[in-house]
């Protein structure tokens, strides 16, 4: 679309899948699964550093207004949910090590069905379980159990998700 910007050594994207308007994407490898959704105003960003890479499942949406700095991969599975106005860093450093200061290098993992609600905040060496949902204006900072539900800076569990439904309680729903 209007002023999409992608740089990357290695690009792939799926059958029926979309990049939207106003979106950069600088990576060393990003590849999109089959019809999936980034929208407009998304950020892929990490440069060309050995482990910069960005790789996104099957059936997947990322709102808009999203940033990914994938400088130590993010690896997304099958459809996932990512809501407006997250953001995943794999790194904390700017200052130098050298001088005293910390510094955090780590991939994050956002597992099958997992949801990832608005204005969230993801750190590095985070992974998030299969069918989690992170609520909105969180920060994770640690790993995040499957079929859980977390909320809060810093996120804590809130609730279990119920995987076995009974058929009345279905009909019912």
């Amino acid at each position: 679309g209007n002023n999409c910007y992608i740089r990357t050594k290695k690009f792939e994207l799926g059958i029926m899948s979309i990049i939207g308007n106003s979106s950069n994407i600088v990576a060393r490898q990003v590849l999109i699964g089959d019809v999936c959704l980034l929208s407009y105003n998304t950020i892929i960003t990490g440069g060309f550093s050995i482990h910069a890479s960005l790789i996104i499942g099957n059936s997947c949406l990322v709102s808009s207004n999203c940033l990914f700095d994938c400088g130590n991969g993010v690896f997304i599975g099958n459809e996932v949910g990512i809501s407006p106005h997250v953001k995943l860093y794999t790194h904390n450093h700017w200052q130098s090590e050298l001088e005293g200061y910390h510094s955090n290098f780590g991939s994050i993992f956002v597992m099958d069905k997992a949801y990832i609600t608005g204005d969230c905040l993801v750190v590095p060496g985070v992974t998030i379980g299969k069918g989690a949902t992170v609520l909105a204006n969180s920060t994770v900072i640690k790993d995040v159990l499957p079929n859980t539900q977390v909320c809060g800076n810093p996120a804590s569990q809130v609730a279990l998700v119920d995987t076995e439904l009974s058929m009345e309680k279905k009909e019912q729903i």
